[in-house]
């Protein structure tokens, strides 16, 4: 679901619903999570169960879909169609568990800082 202040083009919020879905870009995201988690653990003082639960509280769909809404909301449709297309020639990615994570220094931050959030919580939780 995109977001309320997104421009509601119908046949653009369709294309974006595609290209999240042709480009594997939930799973991007939680592979982007797992490897934050795996990177950061030993500074963070994660557990491995701490870990798990982070990964498994992250609302990875709601995350992927904002991205894509809001970075494709100002993008021509047929500069989105042919992103499509490329995934398409790709079969989503380079092989099954990697995809090609479009992202730019904001939503970068802004995961990070999702990541973070998650961390606190289940910190929280766990005490």
């Amino acid at each position: 679901m995109p977001p309320i202040s997104i421009n509601r083009d119908e046949a653009k919020i369709a294309l974006m619903d595609q290209l999240i879905i042709t480009s594997n870009y939930e799973q991007s995201v939680k592979n982007y999570v797992s490897d934050y988690l795996w990177l950061h653990s030993e500074e963070l003082k994660l557990t491995d169960s701490q870990k798990e639960q982070i990964k498994e509280k992250f609302n990875y769909k709601d995350f992927a879909g904002y991205c894509i809404y809001s970075s494709f909301n100002y993008v021509d449709n047929d500069k989105i169609s042919k992103l499509i297309d490329f995934y398409k020639s790709i079969d989503g990615g380079f092989d099954k568990e990697k995809s090609m994570f479009l992202t730019d220094y904001y939503y970068s931050k802004l995961l990070n800082e999702n990541i973070l959030i998650y961390i606190k919580y289940i910190k929280k939780k766990n005490k």
